[in-house]
C-alpha cells in the first residue's frame, strides 16, 4: 500500500445534504456536511470572525468559526455516546525538521473533532456510518473486511501491544472496518493459517510484525492450490519487527501512518520472486535473497531481538570480523541486445563446461537461485542423479527464464575455466541454452546497507 496519494480538496462538489445535518458542538448551534470525497465542513449558525484575546493568551474556540477537513485526512467516525461523535483524521507534519531527510516519508498524527451532539440517536448513528463510507469504505456499502495476523514475538516483543494502541481502535472504532486478528503462536504458524483462509471472506490483509512475519504469510498465500486468486488479495504491513523493509519501502515508518494508509485503501502492484532449491524446495520472496554475509546477520543474532534493529549492526560487525567467504557460481541471460553482442568467438572459452570455482556453500538460510541467477543446465548431457526438472518443483507462478532449461543442477561442476574467462553458451561444451553467460571471473560482492 501506498500512503503518498492525495485525495481532491474541492469543495464545490456536491454534498450529502446540502443544508448539512443540525449538530451543537458545546453549546454553539451549527451544521455539519459531509461530502462524497469524505471532506467534512462545519458550520456554526453564527460565526465569530473577530478572534478574543485575554492577555494575549486567551482565543476564541474553534466552534464559534467555520472549519474544514480535507476528505484525504478523514478516517472516520465514533460514537461517544447514543447521541455524540467524533470525527477521526490525520494530519500530516506541517515542516520536516532541518535535520531530516527530503526523501523521508511523512509520518501522520492522529486527531479528533470536539465533540457533535445530534438531536437523535439514530441521526449520530446515521452521520457516522456515512462519514466511514465516504472516508473509508471505498465505495463500498458495507465495511470492508480486513484480517490482521499478528506476530507477538517479532522485535521487541511488541507488535501486538502497537496493534492494539495505534491500528486497532483506527479500523474498527473510527472506520467501522470488521477486524479479525489472528495471533501466531510458532514460526511457520503465519504460514498455516493463510493457507487455510477463506479468501472470499477477506478484502484485505494485514501482517503486524517485521518482515518475516509478511514472508510467512505470503508462502502460505502462493503455495495455495487458488494462489492465482490469492495473489490478487491486497496486503499492508504494519511495522513491528526488527526489520520493517516492506513497511518502510511503502512509506508507513509507524503503526499510526500504516493505520491511516490502510484506511485510505491505495494499493500498487508489488513484485514477487520465485526462489527454487533443488531437489523440490520452491519459494516465494517479495524484498531480497540473501547468501552468506546477510543471512548469517539475520539468523545469527536471533537470540539479540530485545535490541530491536540494532542486531543487525551487530551482527554484520561480527561477520566482518571473522573474515570469511562464500562461494557461488553465477549463470545469467542478458538482454537480447546484449546477447548479440557477447554472442562472438571472442566472448567464448571452448574450455569451460560452464562452472565457476568448484563448490559453494553457504552458513545462511537462504541461497540465491532467483530467475537467472541460478546455476541450471539443459542442453549437455544428463547424468542421472545430477540434476532435476522444473516440474519437479511445486506448482505456482510461471517461471518464463527457467523454463528455457530442462533441468537445473543439484551440485556445481568441478571443471574450473582460465582464469578471468566470461564464457558463453556457444562453447560446444556448455551446459547451457545458447545465450546463457557464466562468470569465472574471482569477484568480491559487499553489500550497501542504509540502516533506518
Amino acid at each position: 500500500m501506498s500512503s503518498t496519494a492525495g485525495a481532491s480538496s474541492d469543495t464545490t462538489a456536491p454534498l450529502l445534504g446540502q443544508m448539512g445535518t443540525p449538530i451543537r458542538c458545546y453549546g454553539v448551534k451549527a451544521t455539519l456536511q459531509v461530502a462524497p470525497d469524505g471532506t467534512i465542513t462545519y458550520s456554526p449558525l453564527k460565526p465569530r470572525n473577530i478572534i478574543r484575546k485575554c492577555c494575549g493568551l486567551c482565543v476564541d474556540q474553534p466552534e464559534h468559526t467555520k472549519q474544514q477537513i480535507i476528505g484525504w485526512h478523514v478516517v472516520g467516525a465514533a460514537l461517544e455516546s447514543p447521541n455524540t461523535l467524533r470525527i477521526w483524521y490525520f494530519t500530516p507534519p506541517k515542516n520536516s525538521s532541518s535535520s531530516s531527510s527530503d526523501t523521508e516519508a511523512p509520518r501522520f498524527k492522529l486527531c479528533k473533532t470536539p465533540p457533535y451532539v445530534c438531536s437523535s440517536g439514530s441521526e449520530a448513528t446515521a452521520l457516522v456510518e456515512r462519514v466511514r463510507q465516504a472516508a473509508a469504505w471505498r465505495g463500498r456499502d458495507k465495511p470492508p473486511r480486513i484480517v490482521a495476523v499478528i506476530n507477538p514475538s517479532s522485535g521487541q516483543g511488541k507488535s501486538q501491544r502497537l496493534f492494539q494502541r495505534h491500528v486497532a481502535p483506527v479500523l474498527e472504532g473510527a472506520a467501522g472496518m470488521s477486524l479479525t486478528s489472528l495471533v501466531t503462536q510458532h514460526p511457520g504458524h503465519a504460514t498455516q493459517l493463510l493457507h487455510e483462509l477463506n479468501l472470499a471472506a477477506v478484502d484485505l490483509l494485514v501482517f503486524v510484525g517485521g518482515d518475516g512475519t509478511v514472508y510467512e504469510g505470503l508462502q502460505g498465500l502462493l503455495t495455495r492450490p487458488d494462489w492465482d486468486v490469492a495473489r490478487h488479495l491486497p496486503l499492508a504491513h504494519v511495522p513491528g519487527g526488527s526489520g520493517n523493509g516492506l513497511a518502510h519501502s511503502c512509506g508507513l515508518r509507524d503503526p499510526a501512518t500504516a493505520a491511516f494508509a490502510i484506511c485510505k485503501g491505495v494499493v500498487s502492484p508489488m513484485d514477487v520472486a520465485s526462489v527454487l532449491q533443488p531437489p523440490n524446495r520452491r519459494l516465494y520472496m517479495m524484498l531480497l535473497a540473501t547468501y552468506g554475509m546477510m543471512s548469517n546477520l539475520d539468523v545469527g543474532t536471533e537470540q539479540l531481538r530485545w535490541m530491536g534493529d540494532t542486531r543487525f549492526a551487530l551482527g554484520a560487525l561480527w561477520e566482518i570480523g571473522k573474515n570469511e567467504s562464500y562461494h557461488a557460481s553465477i549463470a545469467w541471460l542478458p538482454p537480447a541486445e546484449e546477447r548479440q553482442q557477447t554472442s562472438q568467438p571472442c566472448c567464448s572459452d571452448n574450455r569451460s563446461n560452464g562452472a565457476l570455482n568448484g563448490s559453494s556453500s553457504s552458513k545462511g538460510p537462504s541461497h540465491d537461485h532467483r530467475n537467472g541467477s541460478s546455476s541450471a543446465a539443459g542442453t549437455g548431457t544428463d547424468v542421472e542423479g545430477q540434476y532435476v526438472q522444473i516440474q519437479d518443483f511445486p506448482p505456482g507462478p510461471d517461471l518464463p527464464l527457467l523454463q528455457q532449461l530442462g533441468h537445473l543442477p543439484l551440485t556445481v561442476p568441478q571443471q574450473q575455466p582460465a582464469p578471468g574467462a566470461i564464457t558463453t553458451s556457444s562453447s560446444s561444451s556448455s551446459i547451457f541454452p545458447p545465450g546463457w553467460q557464466v562468470m569465472h571471473e574471482p569477484c568480491q560482492m559487499w553489500s550497501l546497507i542504509n540502516p533506518p
